[in-house]
């Protein structure tokens, strides 16, 4: 290879190098409108968006439901422990949406509440 062709090969390197250059700024100056916050319009809108959990991997809408990992995460618990709860009739109530098992807001706080119910029962029966 003479010196001629990589001189050319190099000029055409350096413009491609300058073209991505322009496409990241250019992709970097965009506004994702799935990472700009949610607000409600109304106020009977806002009165009912509590925000219970968000889920900033996707977007900052408050969850309404939890998928099964998101449950686990957020109530430390185990995925084979609440299959375990689930068998033995104790875990949470849960919907099928689609393919998807989701456990919704107020199935996971009822839920709560009877854990913690059980557990001053059990403690004032010790």
């Amino acid at each position: 290879m003479d010196a001629t062709t990589t001189e050319s090969r190099l000029r055409g390197l350096e413009a491609r190098v300058g073209e991505l250059e322009g496409f990241r700024a250019q992709l970097l100056s965009f506004s994702s409108p799935i990472t700009s916050p949610v607000t409600p319009s109304t106020p009977a809108i806002q009165a009912s968006a509590a925000p219970i959990e968000a889920d900033s991997e996707r977007n900052n809408i408050p969850a309404g439901a939890f998928d099964i990992d998101s449950f686990c995460a957020a109530h430390n618990v185990s995925r084979s422990k609440l299959y375990q709860l689930w068998t033995d009739g104790t875990g949470p109530d849960w919907m099928r949406v689609g393919a998807r098992r989701l456990i919704s807001c107020e199935a996971a706080a009822r839920w709560r509440r009877q854990r913690e119910e059980a557990a001053r029962s059990a403690a004032k029966t010790a």
